[in-house]
């Protein structure tokens, strides 16, 4: 297993999927009511991670490695990210982890090529796992748990061009999700899921 937190060229279909996540998750936090000083800290992280993508991306031209970025604030927070890559048929994968607050959890596995999981955990005792087998899969699971409530969202995609999404919001949702899509065509529909 060989893991590399590099962005690759060959990623652009992810990667104007991953901004647009960004700017979802990046909405979410600006949305809620702040003072101006948490706002623009808020901006600035995106501003910090856009940046490093970019950076990353204008490194490599025709490397069709594995990449991921996990950024931590808080204490007790766990990520991990297992990215296969044993030939041609296992590149391309991209893995994202936030993590703001404490006691969370986040894991991504991706076995395949052109899969993209990002997992934005904004408070504390969340916990997200998002598993990917197969090729060009997009996953995203947005948890924001500001009252105390224990979020736990799982997604495990299978196939190719499965497209699924979770968004739970501090306003109490579910507490728990999971959903596991089998796309063996081209044809699936993609699964957005907010909960309120």
């Amino acid at each position: 297993m060989n893991t590399k937190h590099i962005f690759t060229n060959g990623f652009s279909k992810q990667f104007r999927w991953l901004i647009g996540s960004a700017a979802l998750f990046s909405a979410c936090v600006v949305m809620a009511p702040a003072t101006a000083n948490e706002n623009e800290n808020a901006l600035e992280e995106k501003a910090k991670i856009t940046q490093h993508i970019e950076e990353q991306k204008s490194l490599i031209n025709s490397n069709f490695s594995n990449a991921s970025i996990i950024e931590q604030i808080g204490h007790n927070n766990n990520a991990s990210v297992a990215q296969s890559f044993s030939g041609d048929f296992q590149m391309r994968n991209f893995a994202f982890i936030y993590q703001n607050g404490n006691n969370n959890t986040g894991n991504i596995s991706q076995q395949g090529s052109n899969n993209t999981g990002t997992i934005s955990q904004q408070g504390s005792n969340n916990s997200a796992t998002i598993w990917q087998e197969g090729n060009h899969h997009n996953a995203s699971i947005n948890q924001k748990n500001n009252d105390g409530l224990a979020f736990s969202a799982d997604i495990r995609q299978f196939g190719s061009s499965s497209d699924v999404h979770i968004v739970q919001p501090s306003e109490n949702g579910w507490r728990s999700i999971s959903i596991e899509h089998h796309a063996y065509s081209a044809d699936a529909l993609p699964v957005f899921v907010e909960t309120h």
